[in-house]
């Protein structure tokens, strides 16, 4: 009798093992559930540690098809636009560890000399990076409700202090520095099973997925130094992600998802007269632009494991 009663057990587990790979997606994932992926996605996700990271490169070139231009002068007897080749990198990244954010955004140019997009101030390339790195602490929390249904539910909460920002003045003349931000971020939509970003295994759409975006302001005197630079806000992007999901437990959830968008762009100037050595010539210029954007998202959330479907 035991032995028929081993025999079944065997048999069973036989059975059962094309619905436990069934269950197994990711490399990480439990090796033996008995819960499908579709039951354990199902849960209030709490961000409990990773990184996002956004690297921005832009290339901008122009050159004269003639060299002769480069000294020429035009009708006016002003010299023609000078040759040059720039590139400008913004690294933005956020590293996420239990309720905190640390955000860090770093700028390089190879420009000599830079218009400010902010201040609309030319300024030198130094001062440019300068006013645009920044490194800050936020008090974050980033919840992410998931439903059987295809629905879910983000909600974030933040804080920060930033004692940089110029406030009021007070009665002696003098500014007074420091501001809070603080408040909510809630956003509802749909999720679907997809084809993974970054992999050839299942992967999950989210039809908005909110990220901070620190807002930053830099800041002159009137010599066009750089003296300081600060937060002027917090706010969220929200566009369609694709994630691969490296590990789906029924407490765990690893998101990992790229995003790459290149782009290019060239012209050449309408021809038109300059002057050289009293001599007329046609001069013609190639504008050369090319940017590359590079976002990679490494997300990992804690649950209790309670379905929010009961």
């Amino acid at each position: 009798m035991k032995s028929n009663k081993a025999l079944l057990i065997v048999f069973s587990i036989i059975l059962a093992l094309p619905f436990v790979n069934s269950c197994k997606r990711g490399d990480k994932d439990p090796f033996l559930s008995l819960k499908s992926r579709n039951s354990r996605i199902s849960a209030n996700w709490e961000l409990k540690s990773g990184y996002s990271d956004d690297y921005l490169s832009i290339d901008e070139e122009f050159r004269w098809l003639d060299s002769d231009c480069e000294d020429a002068n035009d009708a006016g007897g002003g010299a023609l636009t000078d040759e040059y080749k720039e590139n400008d990198v913004q690294s933005k990244t956020f590293n996420y560890s239990d309720a905190l954010a640390h955000y860090e955004l770093l700028t390089t140019t190879t420009r000599e000399n830079v218009i400010d997009p902010v201040a609309g101030l030319l300024v030198q390339g130094k001062e440019y990076e300068d006013a645009w790195t920044i490194k800050r602490d936020i008090n974050y929390n980033y919840e992410l409700t998931i439903k059987k249904n295809g629905e879910y539910r983000v909600y974030v909460t933040y804080n920060l202090f930033d004692d940089d920002v110029p406030n009021v003045i007070d009665g002696n003349g003098d500014m007074q520095y420091g501001q809070t931000y603080t408040g909510t971020f809630e956003y509802v939509d749909n999720w679907h099973w997809t084809n993974s970003s970054v992999g050839s295994k299942e992967g999950i759409m989210f039809d908005g997925f909110p990220m901070p975006i620190v807002n930053n302001m830099p800041e002159y005197d009137q010599d066009l130094n750089y003296f300081n630079n600060y937060v002027s806000g917090i706010s969220f992007s929200n566009e369609t992600m694709v994630f691969d999901i490296e590990r789906l437990a029924s407490k765990e959830l690893t998101l990992i998802g790229q995003d790459k968008e290149n782009s290019y762009y060239q012209d050449v100037d309408e021809e038109y007269e300059a002057f050289l050595n009293g001599q007329s010539i046609d001069c013609k210029g190639t504008f050369t632009y090319n940017s590359q954007d590079n976002k990679n998202y490494y997300l990992q959330f804690i649950s209790d494991g309670k379905s929010v479907d009961k």
